[in-house]
């Protein structure tokens, strides 16, 4: 089932699905003008697949991938205007830079 949280101003701070009462599949974050911030994939109640981040001018600000509630994966990351910074994966928790 999905879900919103709402901001006094009455615009969406994030929404999400339920199932059985337990977090599964996209989470999304607003900031207080709308703009998204976070994007994440959730299975039973952890992140679990992609997950994107933006700065508020709504460049990317992180792209990394879940595994049961940890980092594993790919992951880049980059600066306020978009240039990529850092690339690397994770395994399990840590950080291999490319």
């Amino acid at each position: 089932f999905p879900s919103h949280d709402i901001r006094p101003s009455g615009k969406v701070y994030e929404e999400w699905h339920y199932k059985h009462g337990i977090t599964t599949g996209k989470m999304v974050r607003y900031s207080s003008t709308g703009q998204k911030l976070y994007e994440e994939i959730y299975n039973y109640d952890s992140e679990n697949g992609p997950a994107l981040s933006f700065y508020d001018n709504g460049k990317p600000r992180a792209e990394e991938n879940y595994v049961m509630g940890m980092l594993h994966g790919p992951a880049k990351y980059f600066d306020k205007n978009g240039k990529l910074i850092l690339e690397g994966n994770y395994h399990y928790g840590e950080f291999f830079k490319k």
